[in-house]
């Protein structure tokens, strides 16, 4: 019988023998599959961001979880943060995800482990603010992923056989880190870590994203593509969320050194999300243990905790007015800031966290002023990328850069970045020139915040006294650009009252003053504003503004279109548009007939064409990230929106509702012009377009698209920001 079955004589034993196969494996994983009862809690961090707890304390990423394929796992959730913290498993399970309620809520989620691999677990809503971990599934029988040797051979692998495992998490553009020892122990590693190995250990890593994409890049080593035979050094991850798991040879075939890994796309490398894989030799001066070094951490030190690590202060980049740059704990240090939620103080060597949680479009993190000692490179900010010129080992890609802090493309995402040299630090977004947030980096053993001797700004200003009337202007301004109850209320009875932070700071020549003294005494405060009037002329038709910020019930994001009868001078109406959440409404142009209005959204990427005679919605548009300006062709009336997020002029024909073509403002190679507020000739022939990125105005020919001429603004001055242009027609 034995025989037979084994030497597979005809089809019909055959048959029989891989049913029996297939049914004594099927049989064999359900007899040893288990049922897992796991219990976590969602909790807030002394940063502000939150995180799983399954032991001692929270810690991002969230614990791991190893399961065997088959496995069973049902997961409670005690929810301990003031948001609703959620859990799904969306490469595991198609179930919804389970919520739980703010300050105690419970969730319950089952799932069953039915593909090998790594798996990221998220809270939806928070994930990008720490709720995130990762569900290894193991195979039943002990494999693990093979390995790429130094031969090119590939060699089999046992899960015995790994020394350590490394969970990277891509989130922003940060790396969150955790390691797994040979018996299980898990260590987290915080940011951007440096991963440590001997060399010739078999590490296992298990690399996953959350959010926005990446391209995950690790030097000197190669692997298998998952499932497959393919050798491969570089891994695509997807939007949402995504996973990959491969096993590598510690420093096979080039020996013990630092070798990088980081995000290929290099906005992403410019705002830091890079690390270091440190493999150590067995003998010699390189000999070592294969220790991890941790990064900053939630529980580091920052103001308002105490700690000999270095600490993690996170920024939520927002759509909401004046909290653009939102700390993430801004309540808890509200007291300190004063009227901004837009200000985080840290200790030197702590580093900070930006993540774009809560908006619709692209930014970046830009440099606006900073301490003139952080521009010596000596001092070391945000580890170099070596403006694309490191590749591997070597000490090159782990050497720092000086201040500025910035990227060349506007993107989705974040960046962090460390900060050393005491005094104030200023960031923006190059797309939307009004977000600001600060950032003071203070000496504990000097009297009073540390503001800097002097600083430097983007405008190219070096080494000005921060006792200068221009610094303390531009302090001035960052209070009232970021805190919403210190905008001026034009109808409002009252003196307009600016309120600063009531505290002491250090400034030039180590002077120490009360910053609400210093700045009430230089530009008064408790400013009687002009009553208001309205025309003695009545007008005709109507005026639409766009009240930006304004916020209304029924909708999270913020802006409505506000009508002006010109007749009697008085607001007819406003238009909201809750139902597609309109956000941020910025510019807008109408038809030739003037029967319909289009509305950009600045923070979002969409046109809205609205009804002028009823308000109502005809159609939301995707034209591209963060659409600043419109205006028609005289001509045909063709459509035009200047996508300030990306590099170029989106072109919608007249008569239709989907755009037709997008016309590039720079060639390609070329830098990101990011274009705003631009104007076209009388003929409608060419567009002229103010270019953020580059300081110059582009010609552009809109029939052909060819680019015609590219002219500098602000005679090649440093910072220059060119946003809107006019073109007076030919007499």
């Amino acid at each position: 019988m034995n025989k037979i079955i084994l030497g597979l004589k005809t089809a019909s034993v055959k048959a029989a023998a891989l049913a029996l196969l297939a049914a004594s494996l099927l049989a064999s994983q359900t007899a040893l599959a288990a049922v897992h009862d796991i219990s976590l809690t969602a909790e807030i961090l002394p940063n502000g961001q939150y995180g799983y707890k399954r032991g001692d304390k929270a810690v991002i990423p969230g614990p791991t979880l190893f399961v065997k394929q088959g496995d069973t796992v049902n997961v409670t959730v005690t929810n301990n943060t003031d948001k609703p913290a959620g859990f799904k498993v969306p490469g595991l399970s198609t179930a919804t995800a389970a919520q739980a309620a703010p300050n105690g809520g419970t969730l319950s989620y089952t799932f069953t482990a039915t593909r090998t691999g790594a798996y990221p677990y998220y809270g939806e809503g928070q994930q990008l603010l720490g709720l995130f971990g990762a569900v290894v599934v193991d195979s039943a029988d002990g494999k693990a992923e093979s390995f790429v040797d130094g031969d090119g051979a590939v060699r089999s692998v046992r899960t015995t056989d790994l020394s350590r495992q490394f969970v990277l998490f891509m989130v922003g553009s940060t790396f969150w880190a955790t390691e797994i020892s040979k018996t299980g122990m898990e260590t987290p590693l915080w940011t951007n870590p440096t991963l440590g190995a001997v060399e010739n250990e078999i590490v296992r890593f298990h690399v996953l994203s959350i959010g926005p994409g990446h391209t995950f890049h690790l030097h000197a080593h190669r692997w298998l593509e998952q499932g497959t035979t393919s050798v491969i050094d570089t891994r695509l991850m997807a939007d949402v969320a995504d996973s990959h798991t491969f096993t590598v040879k510690a420093g096979t075939g080039v020996g013990a050194g630092d070798w990088q890994y980081h995000c290929h796309l290099f906005s992403h490398m410019e705002a830091g999300m890079h690390g270091s894989f440190k493999v150590y030799s067995t003998k010699g001066p390189n000999k070592g243990t294969g220790n991890s070094i941790a990064g900053a951490s939630p529980y580091g030190a920052i103001f308002g905790n105490t700690s000999n690590d270095p600490g993690l202060v996170t920024f939520v980049i927002s759509d909401e007015p004046g909290m653009w740059f939102r700390s993430a704990r801004s309540e808890t240090i509200f007291s300190v800031t004063g009227s901004t939620r837009s200000l985080e103080v840290i200790p030197p060597g702590s580093s900070v966290n930006f993540i774009m949680a809560d908006t619709n479009t692209v930014h970046t993190m830009t440099s606006l002023l900073w301490p003139s000692a952080a521009g010596n490179p000596s001092n070391g900010h945000h580890s170099n990328n070596g403006n694309g010129k490191s590749r591997g080992r070597g000490t090159a890609h782990t050497e720092h850069a000086s201040m500025p802090f910035d990227q060349t493309r506007a993107y989705k995402g974040g960046g962090i970045v460390k900060l050393t040299t005491p005094g104030l630090y200023v960031f923006t977004c190059k797309v939307h020139p009004y977000m600001f947030g600060a950032v003071i980096v203070d000496d504990p053993d000097t009297e009073g915040l540390d503001l800097g001797d002097t600083i430097n700004l983007a405008t190219g200003i070096v080494n000005l006294p921060t006792s200068s009337d221009l610094a303390t202007r531009l302090l001035r301004t960052f209070f009232i650009a970021t805190a919403s109850n210190n905008w001026q209320k034009f109808n409002s009875p009252t003196p307009w009252k600016i309120t600063y932070p009531s505290v002491p700071v250090r400034i030039t020549g180590g002077a120490v003053a009360n910053l609400s003294e210093v700045l009430t005494a230089r530009y008064g405060n408790d400013v009687a504003l002009t009553p208001q009037f309205s025309p003695a002329v009545p007008g005709v038709g109507e005026v639409w503004v766009d009240t930006q910020f304004e916020k209304t019930a029924g909708k999270t994001k913020p802006g409505t279109i506000t009508v002006v009868d010109t007749s009697n001078w008085k607001v007819s109406r406003k238009i909201a548009l809750p139902q597609i959440n309109m956000n941020n409404p910025h510019n807008m142009w109408t038809n030739r007939d003037q029967s319909v209005v289009y509305q950009t959204q600045w923070f979002d990427n969409k046109l809205t064409l609205i009804n002028q005679k009823t308000g109502a919605l005809i159609k939301n548009i995707r034209v591209g990230e963060a659409p600043a300006h419109v205006m028609t062709r005289p001509d045909n009336d063709d459509i035009t929106v200047t996508n300030n997020g990306e590099d170029g002029i989106s072109l919608i024909p007249a008569g239709t509702t989907e755009v037709s073509q997008m016309l590039p403002t720079q060639k390609s190679g070329q830098q990101a012009t990011n274009p705003h507020g631009h104007w076209i000739s009388a003929d409608g022939t060419q567009v002229v377009t103010p270019n953020i990125f580059t300081g110059d105005v582009g010609f552009y020919d809109l029939n052909s698209g060819a680019i015609l001429e590219r002219t500098p603004t602000g005679e090649n001055a440093p910072g220059a920001h060119p946003i809107a242009i006019a073109m007076m027609p030919v007499q």
